[in-house]
C-alpha cells in the first residue's frame, strides 16, 4: 500500500511540473495508463481466468480440449489450483524432436525451447474425444492418428444434398463405422505396428473438392481404375491438340492413353502432397482419408497374372522377369512335365511364401514390390482411414465416395466404362488358381498376409475348402 501512495504521489508530481509541455503531459497520462492496466489489471483478469480454470477442472465441466498460451511457471501456477496435478504428472515422458525438448503426458504437452518460449498446453477431460476427433497432440508428419472409427461422416454436413443422397449416404455409413472399428481392433493387438511410421507413403491430394479426399493407392486393387477418375478430376487432356484431331469418337479414350501421358505419376502432380507439415497434418485430419482393398488372396493372384505370365511385365526397373526366372529355377523340379517359359501359380507363391515368411516390420517388406501388404503400403495402422472401399463392394463404394464429395466429373459414369469391371477378374478366376495349393500352403501364406486378413475383415476358409489336398 505505501509503495503504491508513493508512486501515486510521484505521478502527480511529474504531470503538475511545469516544464513538461501539453503534449508530454499527455503523453505521460498514456504511460501511467498503461502501467496500471498491465500491472494490475491483467494480473487480475489471468488470474479470474485460471480460477475459472481450475474450477472447471475440479467439476469435470469442460467437454473439450483448451489451448491456452502458458509458460512453465503459469502451468504449474494452474495446476496447483485443481486436483489434476498428481494425475498429470504421473506419466511425464521425454523425447527430442529438432532442438528441442518436448514434455509429454496423458493430456499435456509442453515444448521447452531454449528461449523458454510460451507453447500451446492442450487441457482435457479424461474421456474419449468427439467422434471423429484426433486425439494426436503432436501435429508432425508422418502423422500417427488414433482410430476414430470413422466418426468424421457423422460430423458432415448433409443439409446440401438431396434426399435420395442424404438417405444413401447415411444408409452407408454404418458400413464405413464397422470396417473402420475392425481396422481399429486388429490393430490394436499389434501396437509395435502403431508407432512404426513409414518415411513415405504415396497418396493423391484432392483438396479441389469439398470434403478433401487423400486417397491412398494399392498395386494390384483397381490402381487403374482409380488414376483414370483422378485424371477425369484433374480435367487431363481435355485440350491435348493432338487428341482434338482425332475422330471425336475416340477421344475420350485416347485422353487416359499412356502414349498421351495418362500415367500414374501424372495423378501426383495434379494433386501434389501440401507443402509444409503443417498444411498436410490440417488436410490429412479434415478429409475422407480413403484406402480401396480386396481379398488379399485374390490381390496375390492379380499380381502373379500381371507380373509372372508376361515376358517383360512393366515396370521395367523392377526386373519381373529375371524373377520369373528365378522361380523357375529354384522351384520347378528338373523331372517336371511343366514346359512354361512362366512360373506356375504354385511356384510364384511358394516362392512368395518362403521370400516372406519371417517379415514381420514395415522395415522388411520395403524391398518387396507388387505385392506389399495394404498395412504396410499404407501405414493402415496409424492413418485412421474413414472411408475403406472394397473392391467386392464398389459399386456402392464408388457411388458414395462420388456423391459425398461431389465429385460431378465422376458421377455420370455408367458401369461399362468401370475399368475394372471389363474382364474377367481375379476374383472370379481365383478358384481355378488355388486348388492347385496345399492347406499348407495357403495357411503358410495366409500368415504372411495375416495382418491384411485381420484389418479389413476377410477370412480363408474359402480357400481352405478347395486346397487340392481337401
Amino acid at each position: 500500500m505505501a509503495l503504491m501512495e508513493r508512486n501515486a504521489r510521484m505521478w502527480r508530481y511529474i504531470l503538475s511540473t511545469s516544464f513538461l509541455g501539453k503534449n508530454a503531459r499527455r503523453t505521460a497520462v498514456m504511460c501511467f495508463v498503461f502501467v496500471v492496466i498491465f500491472c494490475v489489471v491483467q494480473p487480475i483478469s489471468k488470474d479470474m481466468m485460471e480460477n475459472d480454470i481450475a474450477n472447471k477442472l475440479d467439476k469435470r465441466d469442460i467437454s473439450d480440449t483448451i489451448t491456452l498460451q502458458l509458460t512453465k511457471e503459469e502451468i504449474s501456477r494452474l495446476l496447483a489450483r485443481t486436483n489434476l496435478k498428481t494425475n498429470v504428472s504421473s506419466s511425464v515422458v521425454e523425447t527430442k524432436r529438432a532442438g528441442s525438448s518436448i514434455i509429454q503426458s496423458n493430456n499435456f504437452y509442453e515444448e521447452d525451447d531454449e528461449e523458454d518460449a510460451k507453447t500451446p498446453i492442450g487441457i482435457k477431460e479424461d474421456s474419449d474425444p468427439p467422434a471423429g476427433s484426433p486425439k494426436s497432440q503432436k501435429h508432425s508428419w508422418p502423422a500417427i492418428l488414433p482410430p476414430s472409427n470413422a466418426g468424421f461422416l457423422r460430423q458432415l454436413d448433409y443439409s446440401k444434398y438431396t434426399t435420395k443422397e442424404r438417405e444413401f449416404l447415411q444408409s452407408r455409413i454404418p458400413v464405413y463405422e464397422e470396417r473402420a472399428r475392425t481396422a481399429a481392433a486388429a490393430c490394436a493387438a499389434r501396437p509395435e505396428v502403431i508407432q512404426e511410421l513409414k518415411s513415405k507413403v504415396n497418396m493423391v491430394w484432392d483438396t479441389k473438392h469439398q470434403p478433401n479426399i487423400v486417397h491412398c493407392p494399392n498395386f494390384k486393387v483397381a490402381s487403374t481404375t482409380m488414376m483414370i477418375y483422378f485424371l477425369r478430376l484433374g480435367h487431363f487432356n481435355e485440350n491435348n491438340p493432338e487428341i482434338l484431331k482425332l475422330p471425336e469418337d475416340q477421344r475420350e479414350e485416347a485422353r487416359f492413353l499412356a502414349k498421351y501421358g495418362a500415367k500414374h505419376p501424372k495423378v501426383f502432380d495434379l494433386f501434389p502432397t501440401p507443402k509444409s507439415d503443417e498444411e498436410k497434418y490440417k488436410v490429412f485430419t479434415n478429409a475422407l482419408r480413403v484406402i480401396l482393398v480386396r481379398h488379399p488372396f485374390t490381390r496375390i493372384l492379380s499380381a502373379y497374372r500381371d507380373k509372372m505370365v508376361r515376358m517383360n511385365p512393366r515396370p521395367a526397373q523392377f526386373n519381373f522377369r529375371d524373377v520369373q526366372l528365378n522361380i523357375i529355377k529354384k522351384y520347378r523340379p528338373k523331372d517336371s512335365k511343366e514346359t512354361s517359359p512362366h512360373p506356375t501359380f504354385a511356384e510364384f507363391a511358394q516362392y512368395v511364401i518362403d521370400t516372406t515368411r519371417k517379415m514381420r516390420t514395415m522395415k522388411d517388406w520395403r524391398k518387396v514390390n507388387c505385392w506389399q501388404p495394404y498395412w504396410v503400403q499404407c501405414s493402415s495402422c496409424n492413418k485412421d482411414h474413414n472411408v475403406i472401399m472394397k473392391l467386392e463392394t464398389m459399386k456402392e463404394d464408388e457411388r458414395f465416395l462420388f456423391t459425398i464429395s461431389d465429385l460431378k466429373e465422376l458421377k455420370q459414369l455408367k458401369q461399362s466404362e468401370w475399368r475394372h469391371l471389363q474382364n474377367v477378374s481375379s476374383t472370379d478366376a481365383a478358384p481355378d488358381f488355388y486348388r492347385q495349393l496345399t492347406r499348407r500352403q495357403m495357411t503358410d501364406l495366409y500368415n504372411s498376409y495375416k495382418l491384411d486378413f485381420q484389418i479389413y475383415g476377410y477370412t480363408i476358409q474359402n480357400y481352405l475348402d478347395i486346397a487340392k489336398d481337401t
